[in-house]
């Protein structure tokens, strides 16, 4: 069987005291039955733009992303070099 993608962020799995498989989220306190799906790089567009981060195009290098990685290097696989070292430069929280 082939592996699961990864989980959004902040989303957990766990099984009920039926068996069922559920997913929870603690910073929206909502949970589901159904899988959450990353988001796509149309959903994701809107948001980084609004803050003055334009996407590039959907890569085949992100497609071939090993699983290995950090979602946020995958996640800059898909950000421009510009968008990236913004990112870089900002402050860390604590």
């Amino acid at each position: 069987m082939a592996a699961l993608p990864p989980l959004p962020p902040g989303w957990t799995e766990h099984t009920a005291p039926t068996g069922h498989k559920y997913y929870y989220n603690a910073s929206t306190k909502k949970s589901t039955y159904q899988r959450p799906a990353l988001p796509t790089l149309e959903e994701l567009r809107p948001k980084f733009e609004s803050i003055g981060i334009p996407l590039t195009e959907w890569s085949s290098d992100l497609a071939r992303t090993e699983r290995s990685e950090s979602p946020e290097r995958q996640t800059a696989r898909i950000m421009g070099q510009e968008a990236l070292k913004k990112l870089e430069d900002r402050p860390r929280k604590a």
